[in-house]
């Protein structure tokens, strides 16, 4: 776990590569209609799942909920992270999914995330995230402190 963690946060420090409000819209809204109209993946682009969050239950229902997460990339660039999936799985389906901008993105993205997180999500799911990135980040700094002894 510990070791993905370090790879989730070297793949966050070494994104060269700003968000765009191009790939911020198609992950906030229009992978989802990806997924529902089984249409293919943006062309040109991938991603790859760096972590998976330890399921919980909703509190307000007995639903089964976990978050995953993801590199966005251009195929065939795999260091370069465009953005990041966070994916809201319920009962093992992507309910939500939300962008999370690459380093050094513009303000505007960021504000863009933070309304996201507040409108789509409840109050026990946003809790959970940013436990999950908060833990993220601390164990990914531990492990690249250790990597650099």
């Amino acid at each position: 776990m510990k070791f993905l963690l370090s790879i989730f946060l070297f793949a966050a420090l070494s994104a060269h590569s700003q968000t765009t409000p191009e790939v911020y819209n198609y992950i906030s809204k229009g992978y989802i209609t990806t997924l529902t109209q089984g249409l293919d993946f943006k062309k040109g682009y991938d991603y790859k799942e760096l972590i998976k969050g330890e399921k919980f239950t909703g509190s307000l229902s007995s639903n089964t909920y976990q978050f995953r997460y993801c590199k966005f990339i251009k195929e065939g660039v795999p260091n370069n992270t465009l953005a990041f999936m966070v994916i809201l799985l319920k009962n093992g389906s992507v309910d939500k999914v939300l962008c999370l901008p690459s380093a050094g993105s513009e303000q505007e993205l960021w504000a863009e995330f933070y309304n996201d997180v507040t409108i789509k999500l409840f109050s026990d799911q946003k809790e959970r995230l940013f436990q999950e990135l908060i833990s993220l980040f601390t164990y990914s700094v531990s492990a690249l402190e250790k990597n650099t002894k």
